[in-house]
């Protein structure tokens, strides 16, 4: 099937996704061989449950020197080791 969008624009890219705007308004976030077409509204909510997760295991779980995962300026250790 043929991805009917034409010249998404790129917001976001790091190392492990990058995240584009397409023409007809749905966000394509990319992991790695995965490509998933999702609304903003969707987007935000995952953002929201995914911070939520990591709060938690900074709270939960031993602190691993090295082992350090990041939303924006917010850090959080995930306590497994590297």
């Amino acid at each position: 099937m043929k991805d009917p969008c034409q010249s998404p624009r790129p917001l976001a890219l790091s190392s492990v996704c990058a995240v584009e705007e397409c023409t007809c308004g749905v966000l394509h976030v990319t992991l790695g061989m995965l490509t998933i077409h999702l609304h903003r509204e969707t987007l935000a909510l995952i953002c929201e449950t995914l911070g939520e997760a990591l709060q938690r295991l900074a709270t939960t779980a031993p602190t691993q020197p090295g082992n350090v995962v990041g939303i924006g300026t917010r850090r959080f250790s995930t306590g497994r080791p590297s």
